[in-house]
């Protein structure tokens, strides 16, 4: 029973002997701070039950500083498909399960993840996790047409892409962060004031908690012929807007600091953190 995986007692075993260490193999996971306090599912839920159930997972690492919350869709393969599995990506299994069905708990995410993922999007379904409710909206069936083939995409960045066809693209967030970024509010303003292409999102599976707030974990959204990083395509993006006469009476400049030579605003990213926690880390006393 997964219940007992993810909520009884099988839960504590999981989070002490399993996840972290699959955590660490992982290129996206950056740790919140030198020490890690604990590790904790903050809440799952099934995507698909079944004798091969898919799970959507929420996990907090907390640290000195902070808690990073992380994201995973992992599926449970049984059988010589299992095995296949755990020889061909070592990195990307979580655990071996025994018991009435052996087999792999992993994130290899192939078709079948991908498809449940597509019908959790196309139908606007809502799952009922613990602490929190996995909860899915699209701008209608529509834009969710059949978008195969699907094809994992290589990435150096905090998440997993998925190109499905050639329209579309599916992104699942690995650091979870509550509300709009930092990128996605640039990227709107920039989509109010240069004509370039942008993209588009159809459909997102949010984990909503109890404190009212949302975490994007999915994306669905047009696909974009860039593949630079995203930083790259900002500055890319704020390079034109730089070049772009406009009166003074236009909206505010968001890139002000960029043009005067200033440092960068705080913002909610990943590398910006991990500085400001070094320079925390580096200018405690005694450590000079």
């Amino acid at each position: 029973r997964w219940d007992t995986l993810f909520d009884g007692p099988g839960r504590a075993v999981l989070e002490r002997r399993y996840l972290r260490p699959y955590l660490e193999k992982q290129p996206w996971y950056r740790a919140p701070g030198a020490t890690i306090r604990g590790l904790r599912v903050a809440s799952h839920a099934l995507a698909r039950s079944g004798a091969e159930p898919i799970v959507l997972l929420a996990v907090d690492v907390e640290g000195e500083i902070d808690t990073y919350r992380y994201g995973l869709v992992l599926t449970f393969t049984a059988g010589p498909r299992g095995e296949e599995l755990l020889d061909r990506h070592p990195d990307r299994v979580l655990a071996r399960i025994a018991g009435a069905r052996t087999g792999v708990l992993h994130e290899v995410i192939e078709q079948d993840a991908v498809r449940v993922l597509m019908k959790m999007l196309a139908e606007g379904a809502t799952l009922q996790g613990r602490d929190g409710v996995f909860d899915a909206a699209s701008h209608g069936p529509a834009v969710l047409a059949d978008h195969e083939p699907y094809q994992l995409m290589p990435t150096t960045l905090g998440q997993t892409v998925i190109t499905c066809g050639a329209a579309a693209e599916l992104k699942i967030r690995r650091r979870l962060l509550p509300g709009r970024s930092h990128e996605h509010h640039v990227l709107a303003r920039l989509a109010d004031n240069l004509d370039v292409e942008l993209p588009v999102a159809y459909a997102g599976i949010d984990l909503r908690t109890s404190d009212g707030q949302r975490w994007p974990f999915v994306l669905l959204r047009s696909r974009v012929p860039f593949t630079d990083d995203g930083w790259e395509r900002g500055l890319q993006l704020a390079q034109r807007w730089l070049a772009e006469p406009r009166a003074t009476d236009d909206v505010a400049d968001p890139f002000t600091w960029l043009r005067e030579g200033r440092d960068a605003p705080r913002m909610e990213s990943e590398p910006l953190q991990d500085l400001q926690r070094t320079q925390q880390l580096l200018t405690r006393p005694g450590l000079a």
